[in-house]
């Protein structure tokens, strides 16, 4: 309400050609939520602004997706606003972030363990996105309102600490104010310490990409190792990340893969080489090309019974390795996003046993995380918008008919862990 207000009383001044549009999402997840829409809809009627408002069951969408209700919430909201830019022609959104935002943003990522990227917290702008109340405290916005007259809402789930943030706001830095007073401010300086860090890297980045990476169409990539010398391995994996995602080959890639690409270029050996996710890396005198798989690995012509625990090559460039877990650690995991493409966690006594390792068949058939019926392999292929010709590369983990992982693609509900759960298995692979 802070931000409108202020927005609004520049848009009428005389010289403003600005048009103010508000946008506003009812994430439903409290009874009297649409009173919130009432009241926005209610200012925007009595200053002859426009606004506009969705509703999204976000406590629903959390749980089909599998993500924390504030994802969910997040990109929900991401999404209203960028089909509204759109519709609107908007040169800009605005939203409402404070310095108190920020200082829970870095905090949060450092308990999560960040890197460097991580602890620059919320930037002030990204393409049409800006935040013009990152300098502004929570309180200053309060002040700000009932100086003019506004009336605000305080949502009543900003204190339910069940969320993340709200145990971060209300008791990790009340406790770490009290032992440090100069909190806030120490964390505003690390996120503009490394603020000033990125830019620095993206200028160098340019200029060392401009001189030592050369790309041969979408088939290779050549890069020089003599620019490599001067940089620690940390910032060489910065590098290889950013051109991988500038050129497209950052699919499916994690921090090992980039690690493993750090190791090559520091590897003097002519020939030595490594299998990534789609592509390969070869050390070839002073470069480290990169060049197109045809397949991601060979496709598997018989089926191998799963040992558990152990570890298994599978398809000549897998390792599949599998274990017990804790059932509280499985959990832990899932509600943190560790859970993906290359790991996954399942109820141990819903698997069942044996497990096998196998390609796919026609006909396969398996119930995706999160539906209520069964789907054709074919069909989620297509909707995963795998190739054809990756298709039949896919692995299975099986018990008899029933498929529990595609791995790369996507786990069962039937074995997903459950509330009763009483042992968890986890499947991990990594590259051999």
């Amino acid at each position: 309400m802070a931000l409108v207000e202020s927005l609004r009383r520049l848009a009428a001044l005389p010289e403003s050609t600005r048009q103010v549009v508000i946008a506003q999402l009812d994430h439903r997840l409290r009874p009297d939520s649409l009173g919130d829409v009432v009241h926005v809809m209610s200012y925007a009627m009595r200053h002859n602004l426009t606004s506009r408002h969705a509703t999204e069951d976000i406590a629903k969408r959390a749980r089909d997706e599998r993500i924390s209700v504030e994802e969910a919430g997040r990109n929900a909201r991401y999404e209203l606003f960028t089909q509204m830019a759109e519709e609107f022609g908007a040169s800009y959104v605005l939203t409402a972030h404070t310095q108190n935002d920020q200082v829970e943003t870095v905090m949060m990522r450092i308990l999560r363990g960040t890197g460097r990227a991580g602890l620059a917290g919320i930037p002030a702008a990204r393409d049409i996105f800006v935040r013009p109340l990152l300098g502004v405290t929570h309180t200053q916005t309060v002040d700000y309102c009932r100086m003019h007259g506004v009336e605000f809402i305080e949502d009543p789930t900003n204190a339910d600490t069940k969320y993340f943030r709200n145990r971060v706001r209300h008791e990790i830095l009340p406790e770490l104010r009290a032992i440090f007073p100069a909190i806030y401010q120490a964390l505003l300086r690390i996120a503009a310490n490394s603020r000033r860090d990125q830019a620095s890297f993206a200028a160098a980045m340019e200029e060392w990409h401009r001189r030592c990476v050369v790309a041969d169409g979408e088939q290779a990539l050549t890069i020089r190792i003599a620019g490599f010398g001067p940089f620690d391995d940390e910032t060489a994996a910065r590098f290889m990340r950013d051109v991988c995602n500038r050129h497209g080959w950052s699919h499916d890639l994690g921090s090992t893969h980039y690690k493993r690409l750090v190791e090559l270029l520091r590897d003097d050996r002519t020939g030595s080489s490594a299998d990534m996710p789609g592509f390969s890396a070869r050390r070839e005198h002073d470069a480290l090309v990169l060049r197109r798989a045809q397949f991601a690995c060979k496709p598997l012509l018989e089926a191998h019974q799963l040992v558990i625990p152990g570890k298994m090559h599978v398809g000549g460039k897998w390792i599949l390795d599998s274990d017990y877990v804790p059932v509280e650690d499985a959990r832990r995991a899932i509600a943190a996003g560790e859970a993906g493409n290359d790991v996954a966690y399942f109820d141990a006594d819903a698997l069942g046993a044996p497990l096998v390792v196998s390609a796919p068949r026609p006909g396969d058939r398996m119930r995706p995380l999160g539906m209520t019926g069964h789907k054709k392999l074919s069909d989620l292929f297509i909707d995963r918008k795998v190739p054809r010709r990756f298709r039949e590369w896919a692995i299975l983990i099986k018990k008899d008919e029933t498929i529990h992982w595609v791995l790369g693609l996507g786990t069962s509900e039937e074995s997903r862990i459950q509330p009763g759960t009483k042992r968890a298995l986890r499947l991990r692979v990594t590259p051999a």
